[in-house]
């Protein structure tokens, strides 16, 4: 919980083994769909996979780890890490510290 009282999730959870999305539920609900950042933890796969996201409400996302097009990965995937942040744009503190989360219409 933040200094102004806006609850932030940080948590972490286990890929399948297989290229399909996974449904999260987030352990509060948000008022709005908040920001989530997800970051894989571990190594457990040759080669790069990246987290994709999508259909995100107030209370869950469903995710997959995505490896490249040109890259061959054995099928079943091991088992991944994967952990992830949630939070609504704010502009708050944390222990005295400054925070701002927010989002942006620049892309790549």
């Amino acid at each position: 919980t933040l200094d102004d009282g806006q609850t932030v999730i940080a948590a972490q959870t286990w890929s399948s083994n297989s290229l399909i999305y996974e449904d999260i539920t987030l352990s509060h609900t948000f008022s709005a769909v908040p920001m989530i950042i997800p970051s894989i933890q571990t190594n457990a796969n040759p080669g790069y996979l990246s987290p994709r996201m999508k259909s995100a409400t107030s209370s869950s996302f469903r995710f997959l780890l995505d490896p490249p097009e040109t890259y061959t990965l054995p099928i079943p995937l091991a088992l991944e890490t994967v952990g992830y942040l949630a939070i609504l744009p704010t502009s708050t503190t944390y222990g005295g510290k400054a925070l701002k989360a927010m989002t942006t219409d620049r892309c790549c």
